[in-house]
């Protein structure tokens, strides 16, 4: 586990079974749960040993429940209340900045939240990585001040456990943040990884990310999700609205993935810029919110775990 400045103790206390959410018990290094009798073991990521919570050969059922019909966004009225965070005057890092002193993509919306939870939680909030990579959100967090940091991934040599988002390891009602920044398309039921990060929540706490929208079938993603298809997965987990708004553009998503997969990446994000310029040009602001709501390369949130929801 990477302990640099995190205090992965403060994590290790709140593990549970990831299969019934029971207490764990370490014995000869691997926890283990005496009620459904799961075990972990040590699987190896780029030549490191991690801690494999997935419970890969233990099946289980899950009942949902879902509120039906779901009423669709109005789309303008969505557009006028949404943008906020990316709208707002702060010290935060360009896009390239970002990649090169972190080896990440926050944008400067998830930036702007990560800062929030800073002012309103202090430097030891709990927080949450899901979907880490290769670590390069933790570095940022760090950099705020920010201790308590965990990091897990389905199998990535950044993580500090290797887990399931369908089934996480992790009482219920501990964390002030969950960050998930491109993981959100590749999970087979978002419907159930949107529960469980409500489950883990503090009431109030937040969830940051995003995912791909309009890119193509990439790394095994299954559901490329609209604004509505993010309303539905927060309306039926008990999170709710603070923020919406648009990762990158479909002009760099199709170039890196369609027309010219992995070139002209840099040539989208300014061809991008010049068709959003034009319109602001001709139709305002708001007419470039509604161009970038019908289509975009990813779509990101910022909701928060209901209050008086346990």
């Amino acid at each position: 586990m990477q302990t640099s400045t995190d205090n992965i103790a403060f994590w290790l206390e709140k593990l549970c079974c990831p299969v019934d959410q029971n207490p764990l018990s370490l014995q000869n290094g691997q926890w283990e749960c005496a009620t459904c009798g799961f075990q972990t073991v040590n699987a190896k990521v780029a030549n490191r040993d991690i801690t494999d919570f997935r419970a890969l050969n233990q099946r289980q059922m899950r009942t949902l429940a879902f509120e039906l019909p779901l009423a669709p966004l109005k789309r303008y009225e969505f557009a006028e209340r949404s943008f906020q965070a990316v709208n707002q005057d702060f010290d935060h890092y360009s896009r390239s900045q970002v990649r090169q002193r972190f080896g990440t993509k926050l944008d400067k919306g998830i930036q702007y939240y990560c800062q929030q939870v800073l002012r309103e939680f202090g430097e030891n909030a709990a927080i949450l990585d899901l979907g880490c990579g290769s670590g390069g959100n933790r570095r940022y967090l760090n950099s705020l001040g920010f201790r308590n940091v965990f990091c897990v991934d389905w199998a990535a040599s950044g993580a500090d456990i290797l887990v399931d988002a369908h089934r996480l390891p992790l009482q219920s009602g501990i964390a002030d943040l969950v960050i998930s920044t491109a993981v959100f398309e590749h999970l087979y039921n978002p419907f159930i990884a949107a529960a469980e990060i409500a489950r883990i929540l503090k009431p109030g706490g937040y969830f940051v990310g995003g995912a791909s929208f309009w890119e193509g079938w990439h790394g095994s993603s299954h559901f490329h999700l609209t604004p509505d298809g993010w309303n539905a997965l927060f309306v039926n987990s008990g999170l709710e609205w603070l923020d919406f708004w648009t990762g990158w553009g479909i002009v760099p998503a199709a170039l890196t993935h369609v027309l010219t997969p992995g070139h002209f990446r840099s040539f989208g994000y300014a061809l991008q810029n010049g068709i959003e310029t034009v319109y602001r040009l001709l139709i305002g602001e708001r007419g470039v919110r509604r161009l970038q709501l019908r289509a975009s390369g990813s779509y990101m949130v910022c909701a928060r775990k209901k209050t008086g929801v346990l």
